[in-house]
């Protein structure tokens, strides 16, 4: 076979090898979509109707609700909650937090939430503590970085807030994380193929010249 055949060949093949070889992970924002398990925290106050409207674990599922609503899952001082999103997800966790209390300042309202991270539902790596007022959880959300580029299936939070008259600890309005997507970075579009094709007839014709 000669070199002009050889290069003719090589050149579909090694364009399919960068096509196949280029994927990567990218970053996506996605919202919780189970909880996993919920431990009820300590509610200071004795309102029934209230207490069960806020213990819903539906609410804290999916995107964060505008502020003003009670559609949120109150964890109740020391109360806890664990939550997966469908896959695996790495770099931040991000909690929105719902406070109907004075805003000037943490110590008027505080309300606090310590995040951790695991692929089972034993070890927790802790990435941080949320405040909902000085982290500004209850505007935009918090966001907390989770320090390395492993991969995690779970997050837990866990209440931290100080036990005060007529509260229910941290409220949980949505949470999110980057969920890893496995995508092809290079598509074969109507291009490439083009281009498959065109080499598919040069190699037709220079082995038919070859032959003649």
């Amino acid at each position: 076979m000669n070199n002009a055949i050889k290069a003719a060949i090589a050149l579909p093949i090694s364009i399919g090898v960068a096509i196949s070889a280029n994927s990567t992970h990218a970053a996506s924002f996605t919202y919780a979509e189970i909880v996993e398990s919920y431990t009820q925290g300590e509610f200071t106050y004795n309102n029934s109707d209230q207490i069960a409207a806020r213990t819903n674990i539906d609410n804290a599922l999916g995107a964060p609700e505008a502020s003003g609503t009670e559609n949120f899952l109150a964890l109740g001082f020391a109360g806890e909650a664990v939550f997966s999103f469908g896959g695996m997800f790495s770099e931040q966790v991000k909690v929105w937090e719902t406070t109907f209390g004075n805003h000037s300042s943490q110590s008027d309202y505080d309300e606090k939430v310590e995040v951790f991270v695991g692929n089972d539902l034993e070890n927790w790596l802790s990435i941080g503590v949320i405040e909902n007022i000085a982290d500004e959880a209850y505007i935009g959300g918090a966001t907390l970085d989770i320090g390395n580029s492993n991969l995690y299936q779970y997050v837990r939070l866990v209440d931290l807030s100080e036990v005060a008259a007529d509260r229910d600890g941290f409220d949980i309005n949505a949470l999110a994380v980057n969920m890893e997507v496995e995508r092809e970075t290079v598509p074969e579009n109507s291009g490439t193929l083009g281009l498959l094709a065109v080499c598919a007839l040069a190699i037709g014709s220079l082995i038919k010249r070859k032959q003649e």
